[in-house]
Parts: structure tokens; sequence; C-alpha cells
């Protein structure tokens, strides 16, 4: 996906929504603080991230809770393309695996997507990627939003008409 004429602010955005996760120092900030925010236009995020040993399961290979952790966050990021500073609480989120998805050392791609935000809810997936572009697994999230919605902090001129 292209960068726009929006894509800077958009990108400045998402970027300071991921430093305020890394900032409170909680568990995004321990497992996955070394993700790279590459891109972002409004509803559609895309991240990398080098494969390190903690990601991985006893097999080799990246951990399926690891999966699970950067569906919860590609979906914060991208409802944060759409200029949510505040993400809103999980309701629903699943993975589906279709293959190994990396190992030590290999990087991997995050192609996080604002399917529909509405004033209660916002549903968001992720594919996720090899460094050839293979697509590995997939991850949907639903939030509840509307208390989100209300955030000081939000940056609402962001998102789509």
């Amino acid at each position: 996906m292209a960068i726009n004429s929006s894509g800077t602010k958009v990108l400045s955005f998402v970027r300071s929504v991921w430093q305020d996760f890394v900032n409170t120092n909680g568990f995004d900030a321990h497992v996955v603080s070394d993700i790279q925010i590459i891109s972002a236009v409004p509803g559609f995020v895309e991240c990398s991230l080098k494969l390190q040993k903690h990601h991985l399961n006893r097999m080799g290979n990246l951990h399926g809770g690891c999966i699970a952790a950067l569906t919860d966050l590609g979906g914060s990021l991208a409802l944060a393309s759409r200029g949510l500073f505040i993400s809103g609480v999980s309701i629903d989120m699943n993975q589906t695996f279709l293959q190994s998805g990396g190992t030590l050392g290999s990087s991997i791609l995050l192609h996080a997507k604002c399917d529909r935000l509405g004033s209660n809810i916002a549903f968001t997936s992720v594919d996720f990627l090899t460094s050839s572009n293979e697509v590995f697994a997939k991850g949907r999230h639903t939030k509840f939003v509307r208390n989100a919605l209300g955030d000081p902090r939000n940056c609402l001129d962001l998102a789509e008409d």
C-alpha cells in the first residue's frame, strides 16, 4: 500500500501511539518492543519484526502466543491509523496459523487493517507475512471503542471520509 499525502501525518501519529505502549513498560514493551513501523495510511499499518529467541517456541519457530500478542498490537495500531490514541478493549480475538512463521533471525511483516470502525465496535485484521511476502498466519480482533472515541489525545481527522 502506497503512502499518500496524509501518510506522513498518519505514520507520525501511529508511531507516537506505539511509543506510548513502550513508555508504559507493559507487556508489549517486553515482548515486541523491537517492532518497526514501516508505513501507515488511514486504516492500514505495515510493521516488521526481526525474530529473537524470546519470540520463539521450544521448536525454534515463531510462537503462537507471540502471533496472538501481535494480532492485539496490530489491531491497536490499525485503529491508531484512524486517529484513536486509545484503542478500546478486546471483545474477541482469533488467529489462524497457515504454516510456520519464521525462525531465529528471520524477519516477518505485519499488515494490520482497520476493517470497520463504528461508534461502538471496531473490527481489525492482521496478515502475517514471511520476508518473501508469503502469508503464514492471519489474525482478527474485535474491540469495543465507544469510550476510546472520546479520548482527548485522539486525532480523528486522520480518518478516511
